[in-house]
């Protein structure tokens, strides 16, 4: 009866996702029943995402305090469901803020080492993008998911109050409004598991003014507490964390249904909130020139040879040090995606996509990676190839290449 079921359950998820999504569809039911089929295990327990409707306000607060509230299928699939419960015609939900339980960190990352687990199981669709198991349908769900919060209109609040990264990043920085605190901790450091800012990251990192900081955040996976935040425009708020409590109650009193009322109302009770945070001393401004004069080189091997041709600098030096430890496929990766990105949101996704599902196909680094950082706790990854000069472009060309079943 239970092979009957599994049997039953994966042809039900192949079914759904033999339907070509249209665009304008990204976020339907349908395909979120179907991974949740494969994620049914994570339902049982305490609840990973807890919702609390305080007028025309939804507080979500991610709660997986003990995992630092990494991101599960489930809790994308239980986002997918609010976001299209609160753009429907009878939604009362003007409004929407995001938090961490636990106050340490807002969300750590997806959870990669359930990716890990189901990938090292092998599978004869694994990296093709086909749906049924966990490697291709967390990160289309969590894209989904990202793509989702990207186009909502309903305006979202995150509290940056703890640890932002990977995962965390996506489903916070495609809303209108982050607020950063004196906690906050953020990073996209994907390059150090053998994978590359992903979640909609080559979007806004392409974005950036500031010469050489996307780069400089892709491939390093630099750590930015709330004075880069703000002077880079990645938070839109500072914020001591003793006043979130009143920040949300005072979200809650001003917003209505309206979601376009709301986004201004919401805007001027941050602007009431805020503290004014000196950016001189953050690491982006301390070293915005040497960032200017590396980061911008046209290759992988420029950046590092124009790092160690700093000699005055010891962050410089630093830098250079822990560039080589990550992995190097990674590091070509990102700034390939990088300069092939595009504003579109659903674009970036798709080809992000593409060159997650190749990361997790048999005998990559991303496997490697993951062992080294958060399962033996090694961090001696032995990556493959090992050098960057042993990454050609036509090695990371390919991980952009179609997918037999893309992201739509």
């Amino acid at each position: 009866a239970v092979a009957t079921l599994r049997r039953a359950l994966v042809a039900a998820v192949v079914a759904v996702y033999a339907v070509r999504m249209s665009r304008a569809r990204l976020a339907t039911r349908g395909s979120r029943l179907a991974s949740r089929a494969m994620a049914s295990a994570a339902a049982v327990g305490e609840p990973e995402l807890v919702v609390d409707k305080r007028g025309a306000t939804a507080l979500v607060t991610l709660s997986r305090p003990r995992a630092l509230n990494s991101l599960t299928l489930g809790m994308c699939n239980q986002l997918l469901d609010l976001l299209e419960e609160w753009h429907g015609e009878s939604s009362d939900v003007g409004a929407f803020i995001v938090k961490g339980a636990g106050g340490k960190a807002f969300c750590a990352g997806g959870d990669v080492r359930a990716v890990w687990e189901a990938g090292r199981e092998g599978s004869p669709t694994l990296g093709t993008g086909a749906p049924g198991i966990i490697p291709a349908d967390f990160f289309r769900q969590e894209y989904l998911m990202n793509h989702a919060l990207g186009t909502s209109r309903v305006p979202q609040v995150s509290l940056w109050d703890g640890i932002v990264m990977g995962g965390g990043v996506g489903i916070s920085v495609h809303g209108k409004y982050r607020v950063a605190t004196e906690k906050t901790l953020f990073a996209m450091p994907e390059t150090a598991i053998g994978l590359f800012p992903d979640v909609g990251s080559t979007v806004w990192l392409g974005q950036m003014p500031q010469p050489g900081v996307a780069q400089f955040l892709a491939m390093t996976g630099a750590r930015l507490r709330a004075a880069d935040l703000v002077q880079a425009g990645i938070a839109t708020h500072f914020v001591p964390s003793e006043r979130l409590e009143s920040v949300e109650q005072s979200i809650v009193d001003a917003c209505g249904r309206d979601p376009e009322a709301n986004t201004q109302a919401i805007a001027a009770v941050l602007e009431a909130h805020q503290e004014a945070i000196d950016t001189s001393e953050g690491v982006l401004t301390q070293n915005a020139d040497v960032i200017a004069r590396c980061f911008t080189q046209p290759t992988a091997e420029g950046v590092v040879e124009a790092l160690a041709a700093e000699h005055g600098s010891e962050w410089a030096a630093q830098t250079h040090a822990a560039l080589l430890k990550l992995c190097p496929t990674s590091i070509k990766l990102s700034l390939h995606l990088l300069r092939n990105h595009s504003p579109d949101l659903l674009t970036c996704l798709q080809m992000e996509f593409r060159a997650a599902q190749r990361c997790v196909s048999g005998g990559r680094d991303f496997y490697e990676g993951i062992r080294a950082v958060l399962v033996d706790k090694d961090h001696s990854p032995r990556w493959s190839p090992a050098e960057l000069s042993q990454v050609s472009d036509e090695d990371v060309a390919q991980y952009t290449a179609p997918l037999p079943h893309e992201l739509r």
